[in-house]
């Protein structure tokens, strides 16, 4: 039995290496490529669609899936950030109780790296791997602040799609949401993605002093707003605990730009308030 399930998936892989050369593929192209049979090939597609891992085309061919895109984008992500990532999103789950979140910037989507659950955590349709709205989420708009203006402007004039009656839907608002995020240095999502849920979002900056990714905590309203001076602070230190351990290359230049970044937000808070 774990011969013929390693064999299979092992056939698998094949198959789904085959779409290095070929976007498209056909079941009489996998056939002969893996020299198997048309109705092994057809099995083995049609296995990889029921997991998820290729589509159907409006042909009948086959083509990598979004989520499988979604899934393969994860890993050079993580990898630079590491493992002290996770770790200190676990402490941090524990301390406050609620859900913590990792993510980054694809294109115009925010795409969850890791996940780590609090013992109040609220359940909310959020997994590893999944992609969310930047307009919508604590976690979206400080990604968006930081990124270049063309992104900005790409995301205004979208149609901002309303989740809730709370969504900011007005390109006018959300640029000034943004404005102050950038200042601050920390977004806020409140009921904008489903109601009776909020967050709190700061980045996590790289050595070139640009925000590769950002960090939220998220839990009901109740669960959130009373304590969101603490929760903002305990973010920030997860934060730079995970600058810390990230993979990305140090250099006297690349500390001294990340310490230009954090200077220059802490004056601009100051100037704020």
């Amino acid at each position: 039995m774990a011969t013929t399930s390693s064999t299979t998936v092992s056939k698998a892989f094949r198959v789904l290496n085959l779409f290095y050369r070929h976007p498209v593929l056909t079941t009489t192209r996998c056939a002969e490529e893996l020299d198997i049979s048309r109705s092994t090939a057809h099995r083995l597609l049609v296995s990889l669609r029921e997991a998820g891992a290729v589509e159907p085309t409006e042909h009948g061919h086959f083509r990598l899936s979004l989520s499988l895109f979604e899934l393969g984008s994860l890993a050079p992500q993580r990898r630079f950030l590491g493992d002290r990532a996770t770790a200190a999103m676990e402490e941090l789950a524990d301390v406050v109780g609620l859900r913590v979140h990792l993510g980054v910037r694809q294109d115009l989507h925010l795409l969850y790296l890791e996940t780590a659950h609090g013992r109040y955590a609220q359940r909310v349709p959020t997994r590893v791997g999944n992609r969310g709205p930047l307009h919508a989420t604590a976690l979206g708009k400080v990604l968006l602040a930081y990124a270049p203006e063309p992104v900005i402007n790409r995301v205004l004039a979208s149609d901002l799609q309303g989740f809730t009656p709370h969504t900011t839907r007005s390109a006018c608002a959300l640029r000034t949401e943004l404005e102050r995020a950038r200042c601050e240095g920390v977004a806020h999502g409140r009921q904008e993605y489903v109601l009776g849920s909020c967050s709190i979002a700061v980045p996590v900056v790289g050595p070139d002093g640009q925000a590769r990714a950002a960090i939220s905590i998220a839990g009901s309203t109740v669960a959130v707003y009373p304590r969101v001076s603490a929760l903002t602070a305990k973010l920030r230190h997860t934060a730079r605990t995970i600058e810390r351990g990230s993979a990305w290359e140090e250099s006297y230049d690349s500390m001294s730009r990340r310490s230009t970044f954090r200077q220059r937000q802490e004056t601009m808070v100051r100037a704020a308030s």
